[in-house]
């Protein structure tokens, strides 16, 4: 049978339904006429942009075009050349919510604001005495908004001013009586996360210029605050109920599965889950980190596969922004900001390892043997020297649903310019069920265009 090896991150619960998983790995629908349906694709990898500080990055921005980060206590602009420059200190209270009117950047740190003016090079923390502790920072149509800390009220800025407030610019979120935990704007809309519900506000010209739309109260809040992101014209958030949702107009469209419902359960502190998007290759992602692991979603094929990196249970990648023409983002451990390069196939010089675990292979309880196994991957794709100068895949396979596996057997992907190299393992003997796993840590092209399997 020829088929794809793998399609994504879904281990069951009971491992001997499934253990597939795609680590490192994204499934990409080909064409009619292609060779494959779908091929999997390495991830891409962590290159070296700049080092803002100690660490870790708690947030990123584009605001005119310039990259500004929030790396340990401090803030920075970063040039298109990587060029670091400190512009003061912000606090040191875990992630942080950034937006801008373009004149001015807003961080909410903590519960504290900071606002740093572009024409006069200066941070300061706002000092006028009606801004409100907030737990996050957003902007519309000339007012930056904030979400005041442990309530359900919000409050606006002067226009264009996020240095002046008015102790009466406030209104709530009172359809039920919740907490805001996210204010978030979105293509002309107010979005109000709550714990247990969400509102959309819109721009009405009234004296106080917001208004709850008709039809914008939805029964369903978030669980995660700086989970929310937008993409693809939409809002993507982790709901109260760990369920992972993107806005269809105003419902809440279920896009996770049971798998990823089900580590999600198991996570210590899901609530502090941070998300992300990007967009590459005409895929775009919605990146949700977790202390214990990175899933992520492929708009395109409505599918999940894990982010990992090497010795680390989740991905170094916590924070990103697309500028300067690339996609940029910041480590979770320390000041490191990298290119996300599809061309490299390493994380900063650490070992970048995919890793795929097939669907399980079985015939209704009969014993089957499988002679050939034969991966047909890019192959030639070797470096000149070094590690990846002589790329090997690894497999192993399981025939008691995850609980042991095979010793590894390796096989060449081929040295530079062998393009005609074809990676194929024989007399794998026989079985009830079994999976496949295939593991790639060398720094070279990962595609898995199909497996061709012979079973007997």
């Amino acid at each position: 049978m020829r088929q794809p090896f793998a399609v994504q991150s879904a281990q069951s619960d009971s491992t001997p339904i499934s253990v597939e998983r795609l680590v490192n790995f994204y499934p990409r629908i080909q064409g009619e006429r292609a060779k494959a349906k779908l091929t999997l694709w390495g991830t891409p990898g962590l290159k070296s942009f700049s080092i803002a500080g100690s660490g870790p990055v708690r947030g990123t921005h584009n605001m005119l075009g310039i990259l500004y980060v929030v790396s340990g206590p401090n803030l920075y602009s970063v040039s298109s050349t990587g060029v670091a420059a400190s512009l003061g200190s912000v606090g040191s209270a875990g992630n942080v919510t950034m937006s801008d009117n373009g004149l001015q950047l807003t961080i909410i740190s903590g519960t504290a604001g900071y606002t740093y003016t572009v024409s006069t090079d200066t941070l300061a923390v706002i000092a006028d005495s009606d801004f409100p502790t907030a737990s996050s920072v957003t902007f519309l149509d000339g007012y930056t908004i904030v979400a005041k800390d442990s309530t359900g009220l919000f409050y606006i800025s002067s226009v264009l001013d996020s240095t002046a407030w008015d102790a009466l610019d406030f209104a709530t979120a009172e359809a039920n009586p919740d907490i805001i935990i996210r204010s978030y704007a979105n293509k002309g809309q107010l979005w109000h996360f709550g714990k247990k519900t969400t509102e959309v506000w819109f721009n009405s010209g009234a004296s106080f210029p917001f208004s709850r739309m008709s039809g914008g109260r939805i029964d369903r809040g978030c669980l995660a605050k700086f989970s929310v992101a937008d993409e693809d014209n939409s809002l993507f958030w982790l709901g109260n109920d760990k369920t992972v949702y993107r806005a269809n107009g105003f419902t809440p469209q279920r896009i996770s599965t049971h798998a990823v419902e089900s580590a999600i359960e198991s996570y210590a502190t899901p609530s502090d889950a941070q998300a992300w998007t990007y967009t590459a290759a005409g895929h775009k992602f919605y990146v949700l980190n977790f202390s214990e692991g990175t899933w992520v979603y492929d708009i395109a094929t409505g599918l999940w596969h894990e982010r990992q990196s090497t010795d680390k249970t989740r991905w170094r990648a916590s924070t990103g922004v697309e500028v300067y023409g690339k996609v940029i983002c910041g480590d979770f451990e320390d000041g490191n900001i990298y290119e996300l390069d599809p061309d490299t196939y390493d994380e900063n010089g650490a070992d970048l390892i995919a890793t795929a675990i097939s669907e399980p292979y079985f015939a209704n309880g009969q014993r089957v043997r499988m002679p050939r196994l034969e991966l047909e991957f890019e192959t030639g794709v070797g470096l000149t020297t070094g590690q990846g100068s002589d790329p090997q895949v690894m497999l192993q396979f399981t025939d008691d649903g995850g609980k042991t596996w095979s010793n590894e057997l390796w096989r060449d992907l081929g040295k530079i310019g062998i393009f005609l190299n074809r990676v194929i393992w024989t007399r794998l003997g026989s079985f009830r069920q079994r999976s496949l796993k295939i593991s790639i840590s060398d720094p070279v092209k990962r595609n898995l265009i199909a497996a061709d399997v012979t079973l007997k």
